[in-house]
């Protein structure tokens, strides 16, 4: 079995970085009542993500957004009493619309 390739450090690679630690020190985001619960909350998460990327270049952009879901999304559900609220398509879906609606208003 291969390992995947760790991505090279970029800015937004480093956004990623800083992101997932700042949500894993404040989970609770995530739980009920949270601000990132739920499919709306998920969502959310998503168009923010994609509106901060589009501060950086296309293509570190590109190179991170496959793992915004499993980093940003899904690791924050093991071990809880609920399940990721939406697919990998949608949230990634959602990441470059809001990337193209920021870069649009620009």
């Amino acid at each position: 079995m291969t390992q995947a390739k760790p991505i090279a450090q970029t800015a937004a690679s480093d956004y990623v970085f800083r992101l997932r630690n700042a949500l894993r020190s404040n989970g609770a985001v995530f739980a009920p009542g949270g601000v990132y619960y739920g499919k709306p909350g998920a969502l959310r998460l998503a168009r923010e993500i994609g509106t901060a990327l589009e501060s950086f270049t296309d293509e570190d952009g590109d190179k991170v957004i496959p793992t915004l879901y499993s980093t940003c999304l899904v690791s924050f559900t093991f071990g809880t009493t609920w399940s990721v609220p939406i697919d990998n398509k949608d949230f990634v879906d959602e990441i470059k619309r809001a990337r193209a609606e920021e870069r649009a208003s620009r």
